[in-house]
């Protein structure tokens, strides 16, 4: 009961919060739009009193920490492969499909032309430009 008491706490003074912000922002910024996360909380208040949702939310919080170890393993792999990328292909000249953003030539670029790829957005053009 105390960690319901405590997540309902945290709710309502996000949520306040996040009233507040936005009438003395005007409703714009990131912020405010940052705040607002803390209404969809309102709706774990109800798992309280539904118990399938309750359930639902038990076994997402008994997941998470598998979901980390995977995503952990995810940028691991990625960082690896990124630096491979800066190392073999970070020479190569802009054609048509490498350009500033997509390119091997830095580290974050790298890393976000590989997530681009593992994503599936249009990696076989790239990876023939490479080629």
């Amino acid at each position: 009961q105390d960690s319901w008491n405590a997540l309902d706490l945290l709710v309502v003074i996000g949520s306040d919060v996040s009233i507040v912000a936005g009438f003395a922002l005007g409703g714009k910024g990131s912020v405010v739009q940052g705040l607002r996360a803390f209404r969809v909380g309102r709706v774990l208040r109800l798992a309280r009193y539904v118990t399938s949702l309750e359930v639902m939310i038990n076994t997402l919080v008994v997941a998470v920490p598998g979901l980390l170890n995977a995503t952990g393993l995810l940028g691991l792999v990625i960082f690896l492969y990124s630096c491979l990328g800066v190392g073999l292909f970070g020479t190569t000249a802009y054609g048509p499909e490498i350009t500033e953003s997509v390119n091997f030539q830095n580290f974050c670029n790298s890393a976000f032309l590989l997530l681009r790829a593992a994503t599936g957005e249009s990696w076989h053009l790239v990876m023939d430009a490479f080629a």
